[in-house]
């Protein structure tokens, strides 16, 4: 039973005719594909079996095969032959560059004479003639529609070039990167977009979809992540994108995503970042606040970080039972743009202002300059023009001393002044043994940092800039190239990067020449050191009134760290005797940093207290 069809089932069968509406969903289709009458009778018969249940019996009957329950480009054309309509007609429905196969909304199988392939709908179209949505439209998840935002783009000068671009002729594909790409595509283009993650490229089904999402809905077909396909399968999926029918903007998210493109006929756009007045725009149009010029200032946010920033502001302003403000403003900013290079580096606590670094007024002026630079880089680049004869937007400074003067505290201090945050790069996590694998993190965390407006701090940095040796085998031309190409993405970052060394000499003559600042912090003298004794004693804790700072800062050559580490020694050697902190457990935690350091307690710096050190 069902196995075979009889002429009179045939004819009971082709005398059916679907029911629930569904003409009224076909004539919306074509009318939305721009379909004219033969291309509309063939996507008639081709959707039959979707919509009517019956027809896949009845197109059994007619290929001789119950098997075959789905349209053929043959059929078709037979069916249509006593409507007047050729067979050479039919057959051209069905070519690639035809709007049928272009637009995704019928696919041919790939088994059997061309001829005689099965032909499928895009599981969007039969859903939409169906009436509901029996299929995934996210293909997984990996397909999204996206519309416009209702924040300003601003950068009107890009987004009229880039609508001339998609609506000139040319055989290129279009490649976009750059900060808010897309929502500079979106406003070019005046439409929505349906966006495909390159590592489903590789499927048809996903392909189809996309095609048909886009010419169905009136939308931009954009494809993302190249980068995230895997390196061997990279090429394949890349081919395959570049010959998609519905020809897809691809978006580079960075560098990786380029040197992908650099071998194929591919246009690359990049967008510029908005200006500081365009980002106080999208902060007032997202917060209804018109104080927003210090935040827009201070964080190059993208539009989908400032709409982030907030609703963290917003959520914030309820808990705390106050209106929305600057200080929230800011407070959401640093939240929503350090997410990402949180995973990749070590965010150093704030909180240090300028009164807690003490150094001299040569170094203190040094680094007020790069807080300066943060604040204004916007109106002197941007705005007066600086940006076209400056070599980067970024700036390099490298903090120069022994142990403990001071470096780290002082780049907290700077981004701390900049309401920013500083991350510590674990350079020993970034490098790897293996070819190609160290470039891959530096790029991650640089393009992590660049998102987030952070301060990245190296610590012990002459081991990554380090003076370049002499090639004597593979292991030292690729070290050089590391290094190299760390050079390189330095002078391409257009934040604050802080590089702290305790050997100058050590550093690299290329890279040195890439500084825009050096500061030196010296080992503090007597004068300093009693100012660093005297900001180290806390003021709530429990002082004895015989301490003599004087005493200390004269007879012990201590840097800050080393004078930090003794007052907080001290301190538990007092809290352990429950008694307020001497002179005696300030002495004593001077003598245990000396065997830290490796130096000896000699009575003629210890003098009267030194028998409270001797070791026997």
């Amino acid at each position: 039973r069902g196995l075979y069809v009889g002429d009179e089932v045939a004819v009971r069968l082709g005398a059916s005719r679907p029911t629930g509406g569904s003409d009224r969903r076909f004539e919306r289709v074509c009318d939305r594909l721009a379909l004219d009458d033969v291309q509309r009778a063939v996507l008639a018969l081709c959707a039959a079996p979707e919509v009517h249940g019956d027809a896949g019996r009845m197109f059994g009957y007619l290929h001789d095969d119950l098997s075959r329950c789905a349209a053929s480009p043959r059929l078709v054309a037979r069916l249509l032959e006593r409507s007047g309509i050729g067979e050479a007609d039919v057959i051209a429905c069905f070519d690639e560059r035809a709007v049928l196969r272009r637009s995704g909304a019928v696919r041919l199988g790939t088994h059997g004479p061309l001829a005689d392939r099965p032909v499928t709908l895009a599981a969007r179209l039969a859903a939409e003639l169906l009436g509901g949505e029996l299929h995934d439209v996210t293909c997984g998840g990996r397909l999204r529609r996206v519309q416009q935002g209702s924040l300003p783009v601003g950068r009107a000068p890009a987004v009229a070039r880039l609508r001339t671009i998609l609506t000139g002729a040319g055989g290129a594909t279009l490649a976009l990167s750059g900060p808010d790409a897309l929502e500079v595509l979106l406003a070019a283009s005046g439409r929505g977009a349906v966006v495909l993650d390159a590592v489903a490229a590789a499927e048809p089904e996903c392909c189809d979809e996309l095609a048909f999402a886009a010419a169905f809905e009136d939308r931009v077909a954009v494809v993302a992540g190249i980068a995230a396909v895997p390196r061997d399968d990279q090429e394949l999926v890349l081919r395959g994108i570049l010959r998609l029918r519905c020809r897809p903007v691809l978006l580079v998210a960075g560098r990786a995503d380029e040197l992908a493109l650099s071998e194929h006929p591919v246009l690359v756009v990049r967008t510029p970042r908005a200006s500081a007045r365009e980002r106080a725009e999208a902060w007032r149009a997202a917060s209804g606040c018109a104080d927003v010029d210090l935040v827009a200032d201070r964080f190059r946010l993208s539009l989908r970080q400032i709409q982030e920033g907030t609703a963290i502001a917003r959520a914030e302003a309820m808990i705390e039972g106050r209106e929305l403000d600057a200080e929230l403003l800011a407070r959401g900013a640093r939240t929503a743009s350090s997410r990402r290079v949180s995973e990749l580096a070590t965010l150093l606590s704030g909180g240090p202002a300028w009164d807690d670094l003490v150094l001299p007024p040569r170094q203190l002026a040094a680094l007020r300059s790069v807080s300066s630079y943060l604040r204004h880089r916007d109106r002197v680049l941007d705005e007066w023009g600086y940006g076209s004869i400056s070599p980067g937007q970024g700036l390099t400074a490298l903090f120069a001393g022994a142990s403990g003067t001071g470096k780290t505290l002082a780049a907290r201090v700077i981004a701390t002044a900049a309401g920013l945050d500083v991350y510590r790069v674990d350079l020993a996590g970034m490098y790897s043994k293996w070819v190609g694998e160290t470039e891959k993190n530096l790029d991650r965390i640089f393009a992590a940092a660049e998102e987030s407006n952070a301060v990245l701090f190296f610590d012990e940095a002459d081991v990554a800039f380090g003076k370049r040796s002499a090639v004597d085998d593979a292991g030292d031309r690729y070290a050089n190239l590391e290094t190299a190409y760390l050079l390189q993405r330095i002078e391409d970052y257009e934040g604050i990067i802080v590089l702290a060394t305790n050997l100058r000499s050590n550093i690299d003559d290329a890279f040195s020449r890439r500084l825009d600042l050096v500061v030196e912090f010296p080992s503090p003298d007597v004068a300093t050191r009693r100012r660093l004794w005297s900001a180290l004693l806390p003021a709530q804790a429990p002082i004895d009134e015989g301490v003599d700072l004087g005493f200390l800062s004269e007879r012990f050559e201590l840097t800050g760290g080393a004078i930090r580490n003794c007052s907080v020694c001290a301190a538990f050697l007092a809290a352990d005797e429950g008694v307020p902190v001497g002179m005696v457990h300030l002495v004593r935690a001077v003598a245990l940093e000396f065997s830290k350091l490796g130096r000896l307690t000699l009575e003629a710096d210890f003098d009267r207290f030194h028998e409270l050190v001797r070791t026997p």
